[in-house]
Formats: C-alpha cells, structure tokens, sequence
C-alpha cells in the first residue's frame, strides 16, 4: 500500500518538474576518448549509466596525438552532453605542433578527474646522460642514435 502511494507521488510530480524543463541528463552522454585507451570511459562510462539513469556512450577517436579527438569534442555542440576523456598528453601535443587547431584554455573546460597515471623518463644505464639536461644534450650531439618509444601517437616532425 505505502509502495503504491509512494509511486503515485512521484507520478504527480513528473509532470510538474516537466513543464519547468528537462531534468539533465535527459538524454545519452557521449565520452570522446583519446589519446590513451578507452577501458577507463568505458569503466567510468558504465557507472554513470547506473547513477545517472542514462547511457554513456564512449566515442573513440585516436590519432595526432590527441588532436583528433580534442578537435571532435570542441566542435559539438556545448551543451553538457559532450566529454573528453583524455590524458595529459594533449597538453603535450599542443607543443609538438606548429599551430594547433585549438586552444585547451579557451575551447575546453576540465569538469573532473578521475584517474591519475604517473609517467617514466628511462635510459640504458650504457647512455652517459645521468639528468633529463644530459639527455637532451646527448640527443642534439648525436642525432639518428637514439630510438625511443612514448605514449603520445603519431608525434609529427621527430
């Protein structure tokens, strides 16, 4: 009987909180990712569906080092529908690219953080740099002899 009535109440106010608009969300989510792998959207993405009552829809979108998805979100619409789910490697691109179709101050706003991810600078023990200034000293005196690997795809120009 309680039940009954409980949902009755609600019923009445659905009507009332419609007429005032939409609640958000009201509609699915969509999270671009990239660069990075999207198993954290899609593990974030799957407990906002469960708390908010609404589909996240996760959007990956690799490429250029993160530009290819920055781009993507900064062209929809602004309307708290749209998310980036991306790594601090797009910081990292903006300085790897003569001019950068966006600008990460002006056309995006960070809304959370939701993991944190350390990054490694490793040399063979065989290479005389001992600091990230010995290093890149070493690298200028000897182009074409060092390889390295990064988690920033696509990086043009190196």
């Amino acid at each position: 009987m309680r039940i009954g009535l409980l949902l009755l109440l609600i019923a009445g106010c659905v009507p009332a909180a419609s007429a005032q608009g939409d609640a958000w969300p009201n509609r699915p989510l969509r999270f671009i990712v990239g660069p990075g792998p999207d198993i954290v959207a899609r593990m974030f993405g799957e407990k906002l569906t469960e708390e908010l009552g609404q589909q996240v829809v996760v959007d990956q979108r690799p490429g250029g080092g993160g530009v290819v998805a920055v781009e993507a979100t900064v062209r929809a619409a602004p309307d708290g529908y749209t998310f980036l789910n991306t790594t601090g490697s797009i910081v990292i691109g903006v300085g790897l690219f003569t001019k950068s179709p966006y600008d990460l101050t002006r056309d995006l706003t960070p809304v959370a953080l939701i993991l944190t991810v350390s990054n490694v600078l490793v040399v063979n023990p065989s290479l005389p740099a001992k600091t990230v200034g010995e290093l890149i000293q070493y690298a200028r005196g000897n182009p074409g002899k060092l390889n390295f690997v990064s988690g920033v795809p696509e990086l043009p120009g190196i």
